[in-house]
């Protein structure tokens, strides 16, 4: 904590060299109204959906949760399987999806051997990077 504590002050005290900084969400661009005497603009980087999936029937929404980036154990690939192991016996219905790609080969190989021996197969979906489209698709269907 001490450290990201000190990394972070140290980024501030950067954005002195800078014109202008851009981030890619509010809670950067608070932090950095916050600490830094530096003109702002936020670009998301991702798709707002919210008033899409506003109006979706509950039947539509399939997945109850979903992961989009890149799956390594750093980012929690293996709580996430370790929880949807456990999730699994009390909710029945439950569905998790991860969209991305596994550079780590013991990682993947773990993870296929993890969801075959604990029968998540149904639930628990890992699939490599989709197009743009395929995403939107799946976060809209998310609950």
């Amino acid at each position: 904590m001490m450290y990201a504590r000190h990394i972070q002050q140290w980024e501030y005290s950067k954005t002195n060299y800078y014109d202008y900084l851009i981030g890619v969400d509010d809670e950067i661009e608070r932090r950095v109204k916050e600490n830094c005497k530096i003109d702002y603009t936020t670009i998301y980087n991702y798709t707002n959906l919210k008033d899409l999936r506003k109006n979706n029937p509950l039947s539509m929404k399939v997945f109850d949760a979903a992961y989009i980036g890149g799956i390594s154990e750093v980012r929690g690939a293996l709580v996430i399987a370790e929880a949807t192991r456990i999730l699994k016996e009390e909710f029945s219905g439950i569905k998790i999806f991860l969209l991305g790609n596994i550079h780590d080969i013991r990682l993947r190989n773990y993870l296929a051997d993890f969801i075959a021996k604990h029968d998540l197969k149904k639930i628990f979906l890992l699939k490599n990077m989709y197009p743009i489209l395929k995403y939107l698709i799946i976060i809209i269907r998310l609950k």
